[in-house]
């Protein structure tokens, strides 16, 4: 046996009328626009379908402290009484009633259940019946009672709360509920209108309360009063000092310029005649003007043990008061209209009909947007596991592996391509060996720093990087220690190198130097291979992170990795141990690159010396320097075209420096210019051949059979392989909600499509 919570009170209103004939004074409303009606009844269904959970429709949302008279309020408008318990929270979930004009009064309740977290099926979001009809407003009272209790213990069948054992008293699952009790009543008497009661804001729950409560109640306002959409329809008492009640507050928190507040005055025959001068200056919009305006009813006694009133009865008892109170009935007629239950819901209606007429055409956009917006949502949660396990895993494979070899297609220079990010640490390797080289000196140590050696243009091509580190941090080799090494060294070398190999020593000692940047390169293309890598398990198969697929495969694939990384490293320390030997068969690029430094050092050692004409061949050959005398100029030119004649053509003019008679350290030059050259034929092959074998060892390597390696990591032939897949596959519960949840609103967009579309086809 279920017991109840709150013992209710029960109103006896006069039996339902079957006549289509009311008086028009009676009706509650004036719409009679049948397009209107339409649209008001669009939007019903629309809330039914759960669409308010995703797009803000219009409606009407009561809000008031407890015991404002918002209950009476309600009573007076439809005639049909709510549980009341004065001094109790006895509304615990939002109560929505409709009003719909019809030949005969019947009630139907419904039960519109609003999910709190997680994802709700479809028929949790739309109306579920509750009882039978009702066809005698004296029953509606305990049914909505009852079906509160059913909202509020949703563990149980709703039917439970049917049973007429049940008895009043037993605590319930929740204190408050957001789901809602839907009343959609129907009579002669009604125009068409619907809005929303919510539970009454408290201040306080006394010792024995629960103090969140308080913050449980408001946040359910607000989650209605927060929306553009929505009319506050504020319920004040008279009978209460207005600094005390929280609806006014609240409502200006979210409507802080009152445009869509409309403000009631409540139980103005219970307070003192000399406050009514007080309440009367909120209906002239002197005091806490809105631009919706106020109004004021005179509620019939619901509390009293008398007989209720009819609804024509409490209409007249009404405006008989206002006749008779003093300040009242002195009002002039633009503020008599804003007293009474009946000016009150025509008002309501009009701005109703208004807010919906503004919203109704653009829904079917919103709707579309909404639609593709969730669509794109749902398809970033990947494809659920089927019941085929091994299927799913083997296509993922595929699917993986071949975003994997796209990715290391060049296909346009973006900042994720993996191979044009190995290309630019590739770049960044070649200016790291060639800061290696040495700086070699045509000039004696001991002459350094006693006079100024003018600066003499490199050669083209060791400028093509860019310009070399600064001297500092290069090795400086000068033109004595090079006659020394001379002396010291023994036969065998590169094509020229006689009987020295002065050259090839130094060539040794600048090769040795690139072990490290090479390590360095390796480890980077390695870093960003992985990077490449791992993003493309998360994209492929992230949302499978819960059962461990991401890890397998990246386990997998990380130890065909080292393997591959282990054959790079090995192919490249080879490349590293051939360069040390100084052997090349490239001996026109040799020669070319030799001849030029030989000039440039020849130069170095002539200006050294103060060589004069050295010193003018330099500055004819600086477009930038001071120009020698014109005479010189002239000398030059003559040798220039002297040569040409004899068929030596293109002569630079530092080329000019060869034709000089030999010197003693001629052999050191040639040194110099025989180690700088193997230099740079050696820094051309290395860097050319170091990327490469990144990319077909590393790079490519991976890709290599990788298909065949995830299948086999994954032990798909043995007997438990479809388990162990599915477990891969198992997706988090909030995936699996979401994904739920998604599905459930583009459902619900459907079912609103298809009522637009009802709706603008008639």
């Amino acid at each position: 046996m279920i017991t109840l919570p709150v013992e209710p009170r029960l109103d006896h209103l006069e039996s339902s009328t079957t006549t289509t004939q009311v008086d028009p004074e009676v009706i509650v409303g004036s719409v009679e626009n049948q397009h209107t009606r339409r649209r008001l009844r669009l939007v019903n269904n629309l809330h039914d379908i759960g669409l308010d959970l995703d797009i803000d429709l219009p409606i009407i949302a009561m809000i008031g402290s407890q015991s404002s008279g918002k209950s009476s309020l309600i009573h007076a408008i439809s005639g049909v009484p709510l549980p009341k318990a004065p001094g109790e929270a006895c509304t615990r979930c939002s109560v929505e009633c409709r009003l719909m004009r019809g030949d005969t009064w019947l009630c139907r309740v419904f039960l519109r259940r609003v999910p709190t977290s997680g994802a709700a099926s479809l028929s949790e979001l739309s109306k579920e019946p509750f009882g039978d009809d009702i066809t005698d407003r004296v029953s509606v009272e305990e049914r909505v009672l009852r079906a509160q209790l059913a909202i509020l213990n949703p563990k149980l069948s709703a039917e439970t709360f049917l049973d007429n054992n049940v008895i009043f008293g037993a605590p319930t699952e929740l204190s408050f509920s957001s789901s809602i009790v839907c009343l959609e009543i129907t009579g002669p008497e009604y125009s068409d209108i619907s809005f929303i009661d919510l539970p009454g804001l408290i201040r306080n729950v006394g010792t024995s309360g629960n103090r969140e409560n308080i913050q449980l109640i408001e946040n359910l306002a607000a989650s209605y009063i927060s929306k553009p959409n929505c009319i506050i329809l504020m319920t004040i008492t008279c009978e209460t000092d207005f600094a005390n009640q929280g609806a006014y507050e609240l409502a200006r928190t979210y409507d802080p310029q009152g445009l869509h507040t409309v403000g009631v005055l409540t139980k103005p025959d219970r307070s003192q005649d000399t406050a009514h001068r007080k309440w009367v200056r909120f209906i002239d919009g002197d005091t806490e003007p809105l631009r919706r305006g106020w109004y004021c009813v005179k509620l019939h006694d619901t509390e009293s043990q008398t007989p209720q009133p009819s609804l024509a009865e409490a209409r007249e008892q009404e405006e008989q008061w206002f006749n008779k109170a003093f300040v009242w009935q002195g009002l002039p007629q633009q503020s008599r209209s804003h007293l009474g239950a009946k000016k009150l819901v025509q008002h309501l209606e009009e701005i109703l009909s208004d807010l919906i007429s503004t919203a109704v055409p653009d829904l079917s956009q919103q709707i579309q947007e909404l639609e593709e917006k969730t669509a794109r949502q749902l398809e970033l949660l990947g494809k659920p596991p089927s019941e085929d396990s091994i299927g799913d895993i083997n296509s993922l494979v595929d699917r993986l592996v071949n975003d994997i070899k796209d990715g290391m297609e060049r296909r346009g220079r973006g900042s994720g391509n993996l191979l044009y990010l190995i290309e630019d640490e590739a770049v960044k390797l070649k200016k790291e060996l060639r800061e290696t080289c040495p700086e070699f000196r045509a000039w004696r140590k001991d002459s350094d720093n006693k006079e100024k050696i003018p600066e003499i243009p490199l050669p083209e091509f060791l400028l093509e990087d860019g310009p070399l580190a600064n001297t500092g941090t290069r090795n400086i080799i000068y033109l004595d220690d090079v006659v020394d090494q001379g002396a010291r060294s023994s036969p065998r070398g590169l094509p020229d190198g006689g009987q020295r190999e002065v050259a090839e020593e130094y060539l040794r000692s600048f090769t040795s130097k690139w072990d490290g940047p090479t390590k360095q390169f390796v480890n980077g293309a390695i870093g960003l291979l992985k990077g490449f890598i791992q993003r493309k398990i998360d994209a492929q198969c992230g949302h499978f992170s819960y059962g461990g697929l991401p890890n397998h495969f990246w386990g997998a694939i990380d130890v065909h990795l080292k393997e591959c990384l282990e054959k790079t490293k090995d192919a490249t320390s080879l490349l590293l141990k051939l360069e040390r030997s100084g052997h090349t068969r490239n001996d026109r690029y040799y020669h070319e690159c030799k001849d030029k430094f030989l000039s440039h050092f020849k130069l170095q050692r002539g200006l050294a010396s103060s060589d004069t004409m050295l010193r003018d061949l330099a500055r004819l050959a600086s477009p930038n320097a001071t120009q020698p005398h014109s005479q010189f100029i002239s000398q030059i030119n003559q040798v220039k075209a002297a040569l040409s004649k004899v068929g030596i053509q293109h002569v630079d003019t530092l080329d000019l420096a060869k034709l000089f008679q030999p010197q003693a350290s001629d052999p050191a030059l040639e040194d110099m210019a025989r180690a700088s050259a193997g230099f740079e034929v050696a820094l051309h092959r290395f860097v050319d051949y170091v990327p490469l074998i990144v990319d077909t060892e590393l790079v490519q390597g991976v890709c290599q059979d990788l298909a065949d390696i995830l299948r086999k990591s994954l032990r798909l032939s043995e007997p438990n392989a479809a388990e162990r897949c599915s477990e891969l596959l198992r997706e988090p519960f909030e995936v699996r909600e979401d994904r739920e949840r998604l599905k459930q609103k583009l459902r619900r967009l459907a079912l609103a499509t298809e009522e637009l579309t009802n709706f603008w086809s008639l």
